[in-house]
């Protein structure tokens, strides 16, 4: 898993690596060993949160929790309007990840003739980690809107889940846990915007995720 924001990152630990790295992005194919790279750091501490959950009536916790998710989904689904938020940062996403999809390429076609493209953009304005998903993502479900729009419901009503696992973990509490995933799940703003392609809700989840490992 992949934080959506990892250039930062990447150039304050490894400057060398970063220059490379942003030479080698003007081609727009290091995207995966970037998704290697990253994913090793983030899981090289994962909790176990099944060892704490252990002797807590565990059933009946797994139904609360399942239970906060989808009613989560239901309200991102079927309550909150689809439609786009940001609408030119969600086609660059977008067109990028059909980029990683067709050809490998993180980057935005700019020549296009039918279903070929012959040329891509030489610079990478976004970070490659949530086209990556979306490319994922046109790959299970087909290339079209509704498969972003779903990508980021679905991670956005997971982040419930993890909002549970990082108070439970913290705190050795379940219902400091359950209340801070309801409080999460009823949020207004987080239900609004996991409605559409915008990359703030994936990457709430992906940094939650990230936090619960450290």
């Amino acid at each position: 898993i992949l934080l959506a924001e990892t250039r930062p990152l990447v150039l304050n630990r490894y400057p060398g690596r970063f220059l490379r790295q942003a030479r080698m992005d003007m081609d727009g194919t290091a995207w995966w060993g970037e998704f290697q790279g990253i994913g090793k750091e983030v899981f090289q501490n994962v909790p176990d949160v099944t060892r704490i959950c252990r002797g807590r009536n565990w059933l009946r916790l797994q139904v609360q929790v399942d239970g906060l998710f989808f009613c989560a989904f239901f309200l991102r689904t079927f309550v909150a309007p689809e439609t786009h938020r940001v609408y030119f940062d969600e086609d660059i996403y977008q067109a990028t990840g059909l980029g990683i999809k067709k050809d490998g390429i993180g980057g935005v076609c700019v020549y296009k003739d039918k279903n070929v493209c012959h040329d891509y953009s030489r610079f990478v304005q976004h970070p490659l980690s949530y086209p990556l998903l979306l490319a994922i993502s046109y790959n299970l479900f087909g290339v079209s809107e509704k498969s972003a729009f779903a990508l980021v419901r679905l991670l956005a009503s997971f982040t419930v889940i993890v909002m549970f696992l990082i108070a439970f973990t913290i705190t050795k509490n379940q219902k400091v846990g359950l209340y801070a995933a309801l409080i999460l799940a009823l949020t207004p703003v987080h239900i609004i915007f996991s409605n559409s392609a915008i990359t703030n809700p994936v990457f709430m989840f992906l940094s939650s995720v990230a936090f619960l490992f450290l």
